[in-house]
């Protein structure tokens, strides 16, 4: 475009050609705004697809309708709603940092919205990000404000994602949200059910992220043999007919490359939820006091004939509650995870536990009316595989470079044995310590799923 006009014929097929390579790619941001890569590669892509368009439109005049793109003008939002303060959900291979938002002024400018400005305005306010060029080079006051009137909640539904909040003062308010998903998805997880608190900008319940790229296989056979990428690796759901063991699975397809494509080498987790599995957003409600979202989970494993998983932000969306109701065609032994960097104490009879982090305390507590006995228990964030190694350069089953350190990485834990119906709800709460916890069963009595109604 800077030699548009010395060399206007090559030039002009050179544009052709990129303008039609970069509308092939726009659909990622349709219908709504959302990206399953999640907020980090959203970051990554958007900021060049704003340079792009920016000057198409100072040297051109049009940008040939790239910015109108479904859902792309309104994909500034989607940073903001996956994350608080200055933290982020950042599924898939993500990570909990903050995601750079540093074009918000351009769609500012470009849709005339002040909320984008006033968002962009609160995180620089407060120290969270720093002032970036495109701050000063989009800078336009007739749209700037302080006050930020978007909802609460968001559903992107091509993400099959939720998120909800108590308000939008990040330095006082409670951030969670549950993903249904695609297996499939670009740089994706088998992740189905996840969920994520965030307290005051801090994540009590978390999300782990991606894992080193340059570990094998990472982005071929591999994949759902890494701890951080396979469900037991999420905040969800792990189960194997009752009486079976990890140890010792297969499944995972060798590597093409014929270096590591020997026999031993497929001795590897099997993947611990169906790797095809899309799971769909079920109901999605909003209201001034409470949210409710549900997602299919039996799309999502061999056994589980029906399946569904609910978040409830209740009592003034003080109280989160994540509750699964499901049934199998055989007895399973079902692990419920929940991941954390805090301090997990588990109370003497198993039934209720907090989570301490950066001086947060947040009770959790087990209801279900299930005969079955089920109890919390703290783990380290480790494979339940016996023969898990991905973290050896020298084994029999990995070569290449080893998995990050999951040191000060726990999870909350609750098992389900011989069970062929599973009806498990837990409760959490912000609390002022551990002595104030509530009474237990005041939370929240048993009600299923479809009884949920708004406050």
């Amino acid at each position: 475009l800077a030699n548009v006009e010395r060399y206007s014929e090559n030039i002009e097929t050179y544009l052709d050609a990129a303008i039609t390579a970069i509308e092939r790619g726009m659909w990622v941001y349709a219908p709504d705004g959302g990206y399953e890569e999640g907020p980090g590669y959203w970051s990554y892509g958007t900021t060049y697809s704003h340079i792009f368009i920016s000057c198409l439109d100072s040297a051109c005049g049009t940008n040939y309708g790239i910015y109108n793109a479904p859902g792309f003008g309104h994909s500034v939002y989607f940073t903001t709603y996956m994350g608080s303060k200055n933290t982020t959900w950042g599924f898939h291979d993500g990570g909990s940092g903050s995601a750079d938002t540093n074009v918000a002024p351009w769609f500012a400018l470009k849709d005339n919205d002040p909320n984008v400005n006033a968002i962009r305005r609160q995180a620089i306010d407060n120290g969270w990000k720093g002032v970036a060029m495109y701050d000063i080079m989009y800078f336009s006051p007739h749209v700037m404000t302080s006050t930020i009137t978007l909802s609460l909640d968001a559903y992107y539904s091509l993400d099959h994602i939720m998120t909800f909040r108590s308000s939008w003062d990040a330095t006082n308010s409670i951030f969670t949200g549950l993903h249904g998903g695609d297996n499939r998805a670009s740089h994706g997880d088998l992740d189905i059910g996840n969920f994520v608190i965030n307290v005051n900008g801090v994540f009590i319940i978390s999300e782990l992220g991606s894992e080193n790229y340059n570990t094998a296989g990472y982005f071929g056979g591999y994949r759902w043999s890494y701890y951080r990428k396979r469900a037991e690796g999420q905040n969800t759901l792990v189960m194997l007919p009752h009486g079976e063991s990890w140890d010792g699975k297969t499944g995972i397809p060798a590597m093409t490359d014929e270096k590591k494509n020997s026999a031993a080498n497929t001795n590897l987790p099997t993947p611990d939820q169906i790797s095809s599995a899309v799971s769909e957003v079920l109901r999605y409600e909003s209201g001034k006091n409470s949210a409710i979202g549900v997602v299919d989970m039996d799309v999502a494993y061999a056994q589980m004939t029906e399946g569904i998983r609910g978040l409830y932000f209740k009592d003034n969306r003080d109280t989160i509650v994540i509750q699964d109701e499901a049934k199998f065609s055989e007895a399973m032994d079902i692990w419920w995870f929940a991941h954390t960097s805090g301090t997990i104490e588990v109370a003497e009879d198993g039934k209720s536990a907090t989570i301490t982090r950066s001086g947060i305390v947040l009770y959790a507590e087990i209801v279900t009316d299930m005969a079955a006995d089920v109890k919390f228990v703290a783990m380290d964030a480790n494979s339940l595989d016996g023969k898990y190694v991905g973290d050896t350069t020298d084994s029999q089953y990995y070569t290449g470079d080893t998995e990050y350190s999951r040191n000060g990485i726990y999870k909350l834990c609750v098992k389900a044995e011989n069970v062929t119906e599973l009806r498990l709800a837990v409760v959490f709460k912000v609390i002022e310590g551990p002595n104030s916890a509530p009474a237990r069963g005041t939370l929240y009595a048993w009600k299923n799923i479809d009884e949920w109604t708004l406050d």
